[in-house]
């Protein structure tokens, strides 16, 4: 028969390796999926940094090559996509980005992107709108529609 003691000097003991593991399950998810940038079919960019696209989602780049004006389309700090948007290309938290658009807003500096949730919402509506650009995961690509739009990896 186990005593409470020995439950409890076991329990600790798993404890560690159980969080060990969660990590590890936590990372492999978060690096598993891959941020895809939606652009309308028309744009012609082909290819796209994640510093480009950080200071497309900041503001401070707002019009595709100087005369299309950007309709930048965010995602919901819940969803695959919005998650791999904060973590992967701009570092920050969904709390910092909120502030940076408010002082961004209140200096008359610009709007904060409309979040979507779904993904399939990003790709209908950057397809309606020329100077459009959203992001969805790799993930989340699976059975939608995306004629109207250009597909492009960040790199």
């Amino acid at each position: 028969m186990i005593n409470r003691r020995t439950l409890l000097t076991q329990t600790l003991r798993a404890l560690p390796f159980a969080g060990v593991l969660a990590a590890v399950a936590t990372t492999r998810t978060a690096h598993a999926d891959a941020l895809v940038v939606v652009l309308n079919a028309r744009n012609p960019t082909k290819k796209m940094s994640p510093a480009d696209l950080k200071a497309i989602y900041l503001g401070t780049t707002a019009f595709w090559n100087g005369t299309v004006p950007m309709k930048v389309l965010g995602r919901l700090t819940t969803t695959v996509g919005g998650k791999l948007l904060l973590d992967q290309v701009m570092a920050m938290s969904a709390q910092a980005f909120a502030q940076h658009w408010t002082s961004r807003q209140l200096a008359g500096q610009g709007v904060t992107p409309e979040s979507l949730e779904a993904a399939a919402d990003v790709v209908k509506r950057v397809a309606s709108a020329p100077g459009a650009i959203g992001v969805v995961a790799q993930s989340e690509l699976s059975g939608l529609d995306t004629a109207g739009v250009k597909l492009v990896q960040l790199g």
